[in-house]
């Protein structure tokens, strides 16, 4: 059974817990034995949250024992209840759009926004851009996962594809 993190025993895992509508992370320590059910249990997620390991397209099954899932010692999983996010991206007076699985990290979306399927952006022009809210003049961390950024349980995101000088203090 999973719980908030105390001490860590010798045989059970810490994973760190990103959630939807909050960027902050938990480390909630569980069994390797434990299934994804009982950590969204533990979690207190409601009926219709899942779990994804970071980075990965597909949820895992609630019946899937964690260890046999992927989740090892410290890696981040996302919980949350939208099984994808539409992400657009605005640059230049274009925008693209892209459907990503909510435990994507902004870095990959990025990546997808600045390379050939979306602004195609000169490798000297990609560090100088940053993917900022749009309409805002702030930017998320580039390891956030796209599911904790939504709001109110709307499975969309809007950013700008702008300079990072025209932010920087």
């Amino acid at each position: 059974m999973a719980t908030q993190h105390e001490e860590t025993p010798d045989e059970a895992i810490e994973v760190y817990v990103h959630a939807q509508d909050t960027v902050e992370l938990r480390l909630v320590t569980v069994s390797p034995d434990s299934d994804v059910g009982d950590l969204l249990t533990a979690e207190g997620a409601a009926d219709d949250e899942m779990l994804w390991l970071a980075d990965h397209d597909d949820p895992l099954d609630a019946h899937t024992r964690l260890s046999d899932g992927g989740v090892t010692h410290r890696c981040h999983v996302h919980r949350g209840c939208c099984r994808s996010v539409e992400v657009r991206v605005r640059f230049n007076g274009q925008q693209h759009e892209r459907t990503v699985p909510p435990g994507i990290r902004v870095m990959r979306v990025f990546d997808w926004a600045v390379g050939p399927a979306g602004f195609n952006l000169s490798r000297e022009e990609v560090p100088r851009h940053v993917l900022a809210f749009r309409g805002q003049e702030e930017w998320p961390d580039v390891e956030t996962h796209v599911g904790s950024l939504v709001v109110d349980g709307r499975c969309e995101l809007d950013f700008d594809l702008v300079p990072r000088q025209r932010y920087a203090g």
